[in-house]
């Protein structure tokens, strides 16, 4: 009944795993190959049962053939199933050995002996039954040798890929790929063990039905169960091509020799009296859980904890952690890799389950959380720059261990749990990132822990934070230079630009001459006015895509009334008389605020200009104004977040809002204030980056809320001083 029962359980596992696996977003070809090992798997699991129930010898010699036949499809699908984990298709695209106009290769070669090795099964003189002390067994003579020979040699081949795998894979690859990979090592072991025993005796060992019957039916459901958890289909390693087979494959198959001795030895001393089935099931189990609960990161880090604290006296090994900080650095990633690489290192380093890292939106003063390889963690949260978790360090740069409890630090860690998140997420401590004096991200550590962090952990966290810090700052100092490059770029493609305009202006010198002969002629002059109406166009076109900001090196501030200027806008541009557009201009009375007034006229002229294109058809704009106190307008907190502590710098607002086509979340977050960024047809991308510098050097702010189809709002926030103080008070 048990047997009849772990076939039920095994059939209904591999089957529906199989079909989800379908719906992943692997590769076509690793779909198939999952889901046609799971047809095999079963087939194998009820051909092994009627095996061990068949009536005579013939009966049983047949269907033992049939299982030789269905291991070694088995064999080769899970060997190319093993070359593609957590590999592209061109990690192999170079191995192998080129004849001719032939490619061979060592999995070429393994087809070729599954295709041989079914045919010899079947032809006659190759197989014997033959009787042993269990009851019969099968002789192999000859050429079927070659059978386990090439399954024993498959095995190895597919030890020797996971062990390379496993040694390139980032250590958080290594633990969601953890289930996998015990689960196609273990296969590979156990034909090694069964299949070397052939090739020593030239007999199938005893049960061998009944013992890849549980082998099966317990791994193979594990290995589904890892493809299914996680997105392992988008996550890719490096494999170098000079990769030498180490001595780590032979001590994982120890390992598994071990566990199966001494799973008998307790079994014996227990006096434990079971069929040989249900004694290997149980046995195979246990030995499978002993290694998942071993192989876990919680169990490797309580191990590594205990070690370090029982064994040296020193907790962590320096010299590997400044390898591993050196690797980060080297390893030429860009930001977003590097930072994830350094926190999946710093939580293995100080053996914590797991870690939040929030980095500073320098647009509206929140936290926002950085990417986290976890799969269980929670994704989009937020970190107010209003939060009493960063009012904490903005006032006092030091971490805070929430697991204390000296009175010292006690008001600060009430502090910091007022924060929602703190209790969510039950952080243990949360930890500063500072570029200079600013405070730039936030790093909270969460479990896997009984006490509070000692003055070791918190020294090693601080240098994994200050390189943190580091990697954000040299991305800033990056993105300058490209910003540089690109301005380089740019008055090289405006030369050509300028060899256009005298084109144009030769064109007109050419109209005029001609003129003075021909002006009286009506059909030169119907070809005269098509012409100058063409090289109007042309240079208007031109230079507008040519137009720079007054005063973009030097600015000089002095206190300015924002109406006057805003009147000066209207005026210039004739809002008010333009035909499809309802205009509106309001604002309160504030006190005069420093601003360079010419480069504030372009900018607020510039983004009219951009609302004026985006509402071609028609529609509503509108310009507002007013001061900035103790508490900020709802309306601007509601479009663009931030809190009072990011607001409070600043002394006035002036808004430009448009009811155009709008733009989408993604542009605006990543794109809009980059220089050559454009939504237009026919536009260089460069207005508004000016427009974002000049705002800045004058000590303010720039801000935007859009939607596609509902128009955009821009905000700009002006200091209360000089722009030194400015971001000072950030």
């Amino acid at each position: 009944m048990l047997i009849l029962g772990f076939l039920l359980v095994g059939t209904v596992c591999d089957l529906v795993l199989g079909f989800l696996v379908l719906f992943k977003s692997y590769r076509k070809t690793l779909r198939l190959v999952l889901l046609t090992l799971s047809g095999l798997f079963v087939a194998h699991l009820w051909i092994a049962y009627i095996t061990v129930f068949a009536g005579s010898a013939a009966e049983w010699f047949r269907y033992e053939r049939i299982l030789l036949a269905l291991g070694l499809l088995i064999s080769l699908l899970t060997l190319e199933l093993s070359r593609h984990f957590l590999r592209g298709e061109e990690a192999f695209a170079e191995h192998g050995w080129v004849w001719g106009n032939w490619r061979i290769s060592l999995f070429s070669l393994a087809a070729a002996a599954t295709v041989l090795g079914e045919i010899i099964l079947w032809m006659p003189g190759y197989l014997a039954p033959a009787e042993s002390p269990g009851g019969f067994t099968v002789l192999f003579k000859g050429a079927a040798l070659m059978i386990p020979a090439a399954r024993v040699l498959m095995a190895i081949y597919i030890l020797y890929l996971l062990e390379s795998t496993y040694r390139f894979a980032k250590d958080y690859q290594r633990r969601i790929a953890r289930l996998c990979f015990i689960g196609l090592g273990s296969l590979a072991i156990f034909h090694i063990v069964y299949l070397a025993r052939v090739l020593l005796y030239g007999t199938l060992p005893d049960h061998f039905a009944e013992a890849s019957s549980v082998v099966y039916g317990v791994l193979y459901p594990v290995i589904l169960a890892g493809f299914l958890r996680y997105r392992l289909g988008s996550e890719r390693i490096s494999i170098p091509r000079d990769t030498l087979y180490t001595s780590a494959t032979v001590f994982l198959t120890g390992a598994a020799f071990l566990g199966v001795a001494l799973t008998i030895f307790v079994f014996r001393w227990l006096q434990m009296d079971f069929t040989y089935f249900e004694n290997f099931l149980v046995g195979f189990t246990l030995c499978l859980l002993a290694v998942l609960v071993l192989g876990s990161g919680t169990m490797r880090r309580r191990i590594s904890r205990f070690i370090n604290q029982q064994f040296y006296s020193r907790k962590y090994d320096y010299q590997e952690q400044f390898f591993r900080l050196h690797k980060t650095a080297t390893s030429g990633a860009d930001v977003d890799g590097a930072l994830t690489e350094l926190v999946e290192n710093m939580k293995y380093s100080v053996t914590v389950d797991d870690a939040c890292f929030f980095i500073l939106n320098w647009q509206d003063g929140n936290f926002y959380q950085h990417e986290n390889k976890e799969e269980s963690t929670r994704r989009g949260l937020i970190v107010s720059g209003d939060s009493p978790l960063a009012r904490t360090f903005a006032r006092d740069g030091s971490p805070v261990d929430l697991m204390a409890d000296d009175d010292e630090g006690r008001d600060r860690r009430q502090t910091v749990r007022e924060e929602p998140l703190v209790a969510l997420l039950r952080f243990d401590g949360v930890f500063p990132i500072f570029i200079g004096e600013r405070l730039a991200g936030i790093l909270a550590l969460q479990g896997g822990r009984a006490e509070p962090f000692d003055p070791e952990d918190l020294a090693l966290i601080a240098v994994f934070t200050n390189s943190i810090g580091d990697v954000i700052f040299k991305n800033r100092v990056l993105k300058e230079r490209i910003e540089q490059k690109q301005f380089e770029s740019f008055h090289h493609v405006a030369s050509f630009i300028i060899h256009d305009i005298k084109n144009q202006i030769a064109t007109l010198s050419l109209l005029l001459k001609n003129a003075e002969k021909n002006l009286g002629n009506p059909s030169f002059q119907t070809s005269m006015l098509s012409s100058v109406k063409s090289c109007a166009v042309n240079l208007q076109s031109l230079i507008d895509r040519l137009s720079v900001a007054p005063k973009s090196e030097i600015l000089e501030l002095s206190p300015h009334p924002l109406r006057p200027l805003l009147d000066e806008v209207v005026s210039n541009s004739g809002l008010a008389s333009l035909a499809g557009i309802v205009f509106e201009l309001k604002g309160e009375d504030h006190e005069p605020v420093p601003m360079d007034r010419q480069a504030l006229f372009f900018v607020v002229r510039n983004l009219v200009n951009n609302s004026l294109e985006a509402m071609r058809g028609g529609g509503r704009l509108s310009l507002s104004y007013g001061p900035l106190g103790k508490l900020t307008p709802a309306r601007l907190r509601e479009l663009f977040g931030g809190g009072e502590r990011f607001f409070a710098g600043y002394r006035a607002y002036l808004m430009v809002e448009d009811s155009g086509a709008g733009m989408d979340r993604e542009f605006v977050q990543h794109r809009l204030f980059q220089p050559f960024a454009t939504t237009k047809e026919k536009g260089v991308g460069i207005g508004l980056y000016q427009c974002k510098t000049l705002v800045e050097k004058m000590g303010g702010r720039i801000l935007c809320h859009s939607e596609l189809g509902k128009g955009t709002e821009f905000c700009i926030l002006l200091p209360a001083g000089p722009p030194e103080a400015a971001s000072k008070s950030l």
